[in-house]
């Protein structure tokens, strides 16, 4: 994430043309996307997903010192993706068509992301083969997975199934998803995504998997580990208003941000930051204003907005982690970072030139998917995961 707000401070995107081999594009330009350099790969996993996810939760399980933790502690894993491991059934695929299903072993490849417990903590995963990982839940709820999968997650460790909760969510851009996006003219040919701009052309795709661990604030401290952020509240509403259009009234999105508010005890006023998604799509853009600006009332006046992705784009079902990460980060640094290219004009407060200073150690964070998913998840300081603790623990 320091990484994001360096690039950010440049003026830099590492957006380029995908690279989707043989697969023709007709008379259309090469999408434009965000890729993972095959030299952070180290993992020997089956695919380039599984790959991407033992790398991200090796980090979360070192960075929550999980490792040194009591041998005892029940461990959850709950996951989220859209496409899980799809490039081996596009590899599968690609073999003969006079093989059937079961020859072209597509029953093994859909396996293996109901069965991704073996992907991740097999013999060789070394710090990870020591945690008594419980079979993992799997969420595949378009953008919003991450975040249904923190859900799950939360419910979990509230009702005691687990005393820890490794969350995590992946995608690649496999030729299925970016074929996907391409036939739905959603993707940006220009690389930029700039908000309110006349020119919106559509979002920059990226591909990511991001883990964090996720334990009751008082067990955390009891355990030496400082919290990196709090989650204050959650809301998830589907206005299931169209299968890949929002409801340019952000109706559904302002419920959200209105219920997590209130869930976590605060007033609108009390948001220092917002960070948005979907950067670029003229309806998300439409949308995402709309349900700001209803959602915090007269705060949306004042409340500094931005975005990760004009550096690393849309990130598909690991948007809700991503955002739980930077989010995080942005309540470290203390402030929020300026967006580039800067919105030519828009009606909300994005931060533009310099990084404006946060207000307050509150940052919202806004996830939408297709099929009308709204995700709104509110995080805090660590000062605020000690009042929690004290007063009975806020996950």
């Amino acid at each position: 994430m320091r990484a994001v707000n360096h690039a950010l401070a440049e003026k830099k995107a590492f957006a380029a043309p995908i690279d989707c081999g043989e697969v023709s594009w007709s008379r259309l330009r090469p999408p434009i996307g965000v890729t993972v350099s095959g030299e952070v790969l180290n993992s020997p996993a089956c695919s380039r997903s599984s790959a991407m996810a033992v790398e991200a939760l090796r980090g979360a399980v070192v960075d929550a010192r999980l490792s040194d933790a009591d041998c005892s502690l029940r461990v959850g894993l709950t996951l989220g993706s859209a496409l899980g491991t799809v490039e081996d059934a596009e590899s599968a695929l690609a073999l003969s068509s006079d093989l059937s299903p079961a020859e072209r072993g597509l029953t093994e490849v859909w396996r293996i992301d109901a069965d991704l417990r073996d992907g991740l903590v097999g013999t060789e995963r070394g710090v990870l083969n020591a945690l008594a990982l419980q079979d993992p839940t799997l969420f595949s709820v378009t953008c919003v997975s991450g975040l249904c999968a923190l859900e799950q997650a939360a419910a979990d460790i509230a009702f005691k199934r687990v005393d820890v909760a490794v969350i995590g969510a992946f995608d690649t851009l496999s030729r299925s998803m970016v074929g996907g996006f391409t036939a739905l003219s959603a993707l940006s040919t220009s690389g930029e995504t700039t908000p309110g701009s006349a020119q919106l052309d559509g979002i920059v795709i990226g591909e990511a998997a991001s883990f964090f661990v996720l334990e009751p604030v008082a067990d955390a401290l009891a355990r030496g580990v400082a919290p990196q952020a709090c989650i204050l509240s959650q809301r998830l509403v589907s206005d299931a208003y169209h299968l890949t259009t929002p409801d340019t009234s952000g109706e559904g999105m302002a419920r959200a941000i209105r219920q997590a508010v209130a869930d976590a005890g605060l007033a609108a006023v009390d948001v220092g930051a917002v960070l948005v998604t979907a950067l670029g799509s003229p309806l998300y853009d439409k949308m995402l204003t709309a349900a700001i600006q209803e959602g915090l009332g007269s705060a949306a006046a004042t409340v500094p907005v931005s975005s990760w992705e004009p550096a690393i784009g849309h990130v598909l079902a690991a948007t809700g982690t991503v955002g739980v990460a930077y989010g995080a980060e942005v309540i470290r640094c203390g402030e929020v970072p300026a967006m580039y290219p800067p919105p030519s004009s828009h009606r909300l407060q994005f931060v533009v030139g310099e990084p404006r200073a946060l207000r307050s150690p509150v940052v919202l964070v806004l996830v939408v998917g297709f099929g009308g998913q709204n995700g709104a998840i509110l995080l805090g300081d660590s000062e605020l995961a000690s009042r929690a603790a004290a007063g009975g623990g806020v996950e």
